[in-house]
Formats: structure tokens, sequence, C-alpha cells
């Protein structure tokens, strides 16, 4: 497992959302989070597992999806996949630290 601390800024986080490099919205399971920095929108999911408990995932070139913690600041990554690989080493985890960062501002900001 992984674990880390979120350094992103909350304020700067929330100023890309108002002026529309992010875009959020809330569904019946969970969150979609859009990054609309390129012509093309890459797409995330956020959904609640369990207290405290998280999976991330993505389709866009390649799917990921990721399991996490999330306490505050403090993240921990559970598991994750890749295309249809398993990640388990911490090597292969620690790529999708800056992204769960995202993740973990967006479960701030929101409150989910």
């Amino acid at each position: 497992m992984v674990k880390f601390e979120n350094v992103t800024n909350l304020e700067d986080f929330k100023n890309m959302i108002n002026q529309g490099k992010y875009s959020v919205e809330k569904s019946a399971d969970g969150l979609t989070i859009a990054h609309n920095l390129y012509t093309t929108p890459y797409l995330y999911g956020l959904q609640k597992t369990g207290k405290d408990e998280y999976i991330f995932w993505a389709k866009n070139d390649e799917y990921f999806s990721v399991s996490f913690r999330s306490a505050g600041n403090t993240i921990e990554i559970i598991g994750g996949e890749k295309g249809n690989k398993k990640l388990k080493a911490d090597r292969m985890l620690k790529q999708f630290s800056r992204i769960l960062c995202l993740a973990n501002s967006v479960i701030q900001l929101y409150k989910i």
C-alpha cells in the first residue's frame, strides 16, 4: 500500500473549477469529473464504496481504476487496475498519486 499526503491547495482547485478547467457533476452513484484542459475532455469517476473508501476510475485512452482510502489530507492506495492488469506493487501504484490528490480535493470540496 502507498500512503501520502494531498498537497493540493483547495482554494486553487476551487478556482480551476470556477474557471472551467474542471467540471464536477453529482450522480446517483458518485461524481463525474471532467478535465477540460485539452480539446477532448478527460472524464473520471469517483464512487464511495465504504467509510473513507473510494474507487477512482477513468475511461480515456486507457482504462484504469484505483481503490483508495481518504481521511482528511491522508490518502492510502489499496490497489489498482490498468488495462486488464491488477496492480499491487507500490512502484506501480505510485503513478496514481497526483491524480488521487485531485480525487481527494473533490471529496473535501463536495463532502462525499
